[in-house]
This record gives C-alpha cells, structure tokens and sequence, in this order.
C-alpha cells in the first residue's frame, strides 16, 4: 500500500508539470484559440495515466492481502465490504477536496482553479494540492506502519510454535 501511495504523489506531480506544460502553450496559443486548439499532443497524457494504474494495481492488491492476512476465515466478506466502503469514503473526501478548493478560490470574484474554461483556471495548483494531501497521508500511513506490529497474544504463540 505505502508503494501505491507514493505512485500516487508521483502521479499528481506528474499530472501538475504536464498541466502547466499545457497552460504555457495555450498562452503561446491564445491567438489562434478560437481557430484552432492547443498544439499539444495527447500523448503527454501517458505517464500520468500509466502511473495511475499502477497506483490501482498497487493499493489494491495491498489492502486486499492486509485485510485477508488480519480478518480471521470468519470475517473476510467483511474485510472484501472494506475495500468498497474505502473507496466510497475516498470520493466523498475527493468531491469535499475540490468543492472547497473551488469555493476558495473564486472567492473575491476570482476565477476558480477549477474553472469550466480550462484555459482560465488552474488544474496544475490543484493537482499540487492533491499531491500536498497525498504526501501528508503518505507520512501518516508509514509512521502508523512503523507503530503496527502483531499483537502480544500473536506473538506468545508464535514463540510457543518456535518451541
């Protein structure tokens, strides 16, 4: 999971830099926008989005071996409820993130960085901001994976099979 995790700054760093790389040529481009659209090819959308499915690929496969290796037999349809109810929480936090990013910013008159003319705002600050959030989740989940460990009962009987 910890690798996902940092695919996943990865991915919106990535995602920021080919943001702004966009940006810079619309600007150069702003003349002939009504005319044409930015000279930009589509295939700079290929990292981000290749890093992004190993970031699936990743997280997935680690929180269905974490939850199967610590549910007993009993409870892993539970634990397979888990990896729904997770992904569920992580679009409502996802939706929260860019509703107040995009209250915020328009605030003032400004236009928002999630604006509906993707010229005038700025998806690169945002995608900045998920790679900030990222990154602090990433700092949180290795410091509780350094504290985790197996329990004391776990491993009194893990001595006493040793014997």
């Amino acid at each position: 999971m910890g690798i996902g995790m940092i695919l996943c700054f990865m991915t919106m760093m990535v995602s920021s830099i080919v943001e702004a790389a966009r940006r810079y040529l619309a600007g150069q481009d702003e003349l002939q926008v009504l005319q044409s659209p930015v000279t930009m090819s589509a295939l700079w959308l290929i990292p981000q989005y290749c890093l992004n499915g190993f970031v699936e690929a990743s997280d997935g496969i680690g929180r269905i071996e974490f939850y199967f290796s610590e549910f007993p037999q009993s409870m892993l349809s539970i634990a397979s409820s888990l990896i729904g109810i997770g992904s569920a929480i992580g679009s409502l936090a996802g939706s929260l993130i860019m509703n107040t990013i995009d209250k915020v910013t328009k605030a003032g008159g400004k236009d928002s960085w999630i604006s509906s003319d993707i010229n005038k705002g700025h998806y690169d600050y945002y995608y900045l901001v998920l790679a900030g959030v990222t990154a602090t989740g990433s700092i949180y989940f290795l410091a509780c994976s350094a504290a985790y460990g197996p329990l004391k009962d776990d491993l009194q009987a893990a001595e006493e099979e040793e014997f």
